[in-house]
Parts: structure tokens; C-alpha cells; sequence
């Protein structure tokens, strides 16, 4: 017999004990065992969502499709989860004196994209940035949410490929610092070997893009990204998700 879970109140059909397949919680067994509608409203639970976008010089295509992709994923999220929470931050090339720059904090999905538009595009200069500092920075010292009802994710977008880390660290390492954390990593990027192995080791997701995004391009990212966020944030789910291509 069909039921709501007691924990994520989605509709299950499993036995009395067992897991839900949503939440991967065990219903009580005060969660009545009757037929019950399919939700049609929010799933009532908090998205912590950080975007990390590399801020150097870039074609004015690329510029428009990050305003254009970041807003189709945030007004999808608003539609999908009870409440949605922002922090955008930006980074360029540390050895250009390019630091990572806070934008918002734990700002509403509006907030977030006005600043996201107004991002100035300019700097870096050589092939490689300092993308894993930026990242690091970005994991370090955006507010996380430890509630059991909160999802985090930070999603990054990136032109190039990274540097090494001024701190020595690997990037195997830093992406395990996200599994501690819990926090799901997703890097919109062309791939490269540094990248994949911090996305592979974040248990995370890769979306590959080319290194010049047109608008367009950007614009099939943001429905990728928005249906990895819509997982997250509706199952709960820690595994890793496929890396997908907008080719």
C-alpha cells in the first residue's frame, strides 16, 4: 500500500522497515499506511546554494550566459523547494593580485543575481588561473548548513584550467574536504585532468562545456544544473551524479 514518508513526505511503495527511496530515511510506523496523494506543493526543505564564478577576462557572450543560465536556475529552484538561500563570490589570477571577492551572503535568489549581473569580466592574462583557491575559499568561508533538512551545493563556473594551489594542496584533497562537509561540488568547465580529479574526489558533478561558452551553450548548462540541483535538493542523495556534456 502506497504511503507518504514521515520524513520527506514524499509517496513511497516499500515495505514496512524499509528505507525511503527519496530520503533514504525509515519511516515510523505512526506514518499511516493508506493511500495518499502525490504532493503538488514545495518540498519543504532549504537550499544553501553558492555560486563561484571565475572572473576573469572572458568574451561578452560568456558575460550574458552566466546572468542568463544563473537566472533560470534560480527561479527553477524558488518553484521546487520551500526556501532558497544565496551566496555568490568571484575569483580571478592570485598571481595577477586578482583575490576572491564575497558578493552576497545568505542572500534571497533576487539579491543574488542582481549581483551575479554586475560581475566586471576582466583580468587573468595567461592560460591557467588560480581556480583551486578560489574554490577553496569559496568552501571555507560561505555560511553551510549543518540542519538535516538543508542542501548544500556549491556550483562553479570556470574558463581555463587551474593552476596549482598556492597552499600545496591537492586537488584530490580539496575534493574531499566537500565529502566531509557533506556539500555537493558541481563545476561547469571545460575538462581537464586538475579539474576532474577535484569533481571526481567531491563525489560531485562535472558539466563540460568549451572553454569560449556561447550564450546558448550556457543557457542548456543552467537546465543540467538545474535538474542536479532539483536531486539534491529533493532526494537528499550524496552519490556521485554522471557528468554531463551541453554537446
Amino acid at each position: 500500500m502506497k504511503r507518504n514518508c514521515s520524513h520527506c513526505q514524499s509517496q513511497i511503495d516499500v515495505p514496512e522497515g524499509s528505507a525511503c527511496p527519496n530520503c533514504g530515511s525509515i519511516p515510523t510506523v505512526e506514518c499511516p499506511e493508506i493511500a495518499m496523494p502525490v504532493r503538488t506543493g514545495k518540498y519543504p526543505v532549504r537550499l544553501v546554494l553558492g555560486f563561484q564564478i571565475d572572473r576573469t577576462g572572458s568574451s561578452l557572450e560568456f558575460e550574458k550566459g552566466i546572468a542568463a543560465a544563473s537566472g533560470i536556475v534560480l527561479k527553477a529552484v524558488q518553484e521546487t523547494v520551500q526556501q532558497v538561500v544565496v551566496s555568490v563570490g568571484t575569483h580571478g589570477d592570485l598571481d595577477c593580485g586578482e583575490r576572491y571577492m564575497s558578493l552576497v551572503g545568505q542572500a534571497t535568489p533576487d539579491e543574488a543575481l542582481e549581483a551575479i549581473r554586475g560581475i566586471r569580466y576582466e583580468g587573468g592574462g595567461d592560460a591557467e588561473e588560480t581556480h583551486g583557491d578560489g574554490i577553496e575559499t569559496a568552501l571555507e568561508s560561505m555560511a553551510w548548513s549543518s540542519d538535516p533538512m538543508s542542501r548544500n551545493v556549491l556550483a562553479v563556473f570556470l574558463t581555463a584550467d587551474s593552476k596549482d594551489m598556492k597552499d600545496g594542496m591537492s586537488f584530490a584533497d580539496l575534493g574531499k574536504r566537500f565529502v566531509t562537509r557533506r556539500i555537493k561540488l558541481v563545476v561547469v568547465c571545460q575538462p581537464t585532468a586538475r579539474l576532474r580529479e577535484l569533481c571526481e574526489n567531491a563525489q560531485g558533478q562535472m558539466i563540460e562545456m568549451s572553454n569560449d561558452p556561447s550564450e546558448d551553450e550556457l543557457r542548456k548548462v543552467a537546465k543540467i544544473l538545474t535538474k542536479t540541483l532539483t536531486i539534491v535538493a529533493t532526494t537528499g542523495k550524496t552519490v556521485p551524479l554522471q557528468s554531463a556534456s551541453v554537446a
